[in-house]
């Protein structure tokens, strides 16, 4: 198992980061200018952003970070939450692991089948 050594709010600070900038990238997208800030998006809304900054995250990671057992769900878990309670989402305070490994789940498929034997091999 790969043991991840990120503070807490290390992580939280690099989910906030990427999601501020993700919301503003949608806000400027969107036609529909219905909210100013992050607190009124509404949970789908947010759940659709977070979604996009975990992805964006989560593919800058060394591929066997990934694809091996870690404790990254535990991580994506804790800042999800501490995402939420900062944005004052209720419905995003359970983020279990099992949610954070069913995106992982996502991530890993867009990978292909990647196997850590193989990667030095036609080189």
């Amino acid at each position: 198992m790969i043991e991840i050594n990120l503070p807490t709010e290390a992580a939280i600070s690099l989910l906030n980061d990427q999601f501020v900038l993700e919301f503003k990238r949608q806000r400027k997208l969107s036609k529909n200018k219905s909210f100013n800030s992050i607190e009124e998006l509404s949970d789908s809304e947010f759940k659709k952003i977070l979604e996009i900054s975990l992805f964006d995250i989560l593919s800058l990671l060394p591929v066997t970070l990934i694809t091996e057992e870690s404790n990254l769900p535990e991580i994506i878990s804790k800042s999800v939450k501490g995402l939420a309670y900062k944005y004052y989402k209720p419905s995003f305070y359970k983020f279990s692991e099992k949610n954070a490994k069913s995106i992982l789940l996502i991530v890993k498929k867009s990978f292909g089948n990647f196997s850590s034997t193989t990667t030095f091999q036609n080189n």
